[in-house]
């Protein structure tokens, strides 16, 4: 790419980011003028609501990467682990450079894993450091990638379909799904428990079906 190509490809670069960060502020106004009206708690909860919601910090960061790409807090701005102050990196450059650069960037979940294991820390909680290295390898050992998909999600569909099925037996409204009335026919369960689902059907007023898909959960 020749000097030209490249200045053209910053300078275009920059103008999408300007858009996108204008574009973000009118959106924060528009969060910020819809906060004044409600009357779900202060004016200060639903503006602090609409600005950390997951679609408020995305325009929160737009604005941000375009006019402050790095903004350092110097007071306790989070407060799930113990610190000094904060520093936000917007951009994907910078953002690779701190996550490769660990001896300056260490993991600060140490202290809450110790906590929650009861004196043990846990590899997530860990620097690179040869214990760490061990676990991990240990992990990747008992858990293979490939468990995910062959043995996890089934596993987990399986529970959700058996919950599903419960909570339309005893007619509960506040469990009930769609997909116990929309997912029909293509999965049966065994011949016992089939049975008991279509004697608590036929007694339930307010059951569902209890046929459901494996596949549609």
């Amino acid at each position: 790419m020749s000097v030209f190509e490249a200045a053209v490809t910053a300078v275009g670069v920059r103008l999408m980011m300007l858009g996108a960060a204008l574009a973000a502020l009118g959106r924060l106004i528009a969060i910020a003028i819809k906060s004044l009206s409600g009357h779900d708690g202060t004016v200060q909860q639903r503006l602090v609501a609409g600005l950390t919601s997951p679609v408020g910090q995305r325009r929160v960061f737009d604005v941000l990467r375009a006019f402050l790409p790095n903004l350092v807090i110097k007071r306790k701005f989070i407060t799930s682990y113990d610190n000094g102050g904060t520093a936000l990196v917007t951009r994907f450059d910078d953002v690779k450079e701190v996550l490769a650069r660990d001896g300056e960037f260490e993991v600060v979940y140490g202290p809450r894993m110790i906590e929650i294991t009861g004196g043990q820390n846990f590899f997530l909680g860990m620097q690179d450091t040869p214990e760490y290295t061990r676990d991990v390898s240990n992990m990747r050992i008992a858990v293979r990638r490939t468990d995910l998909a062959s043995i996890v999600q089934p596993l987990f569909k399986l529970a959700a379909l058996f919950f599903l099925c419960a909570t339309a037996a005893t007619g509960s409204r506040r469990w009930r799904s769609p997909t116990t009335t929309r997912c029909r026919g293509r999965w049966s369960w065994p011949r016992r428990p089939l049975s008991r689902a279509r004697r608590a059907r036929s007694t339930g007023p307010r059951s569902t079906s209890m046929r459901a898909a494996v596949g549609g959960i």
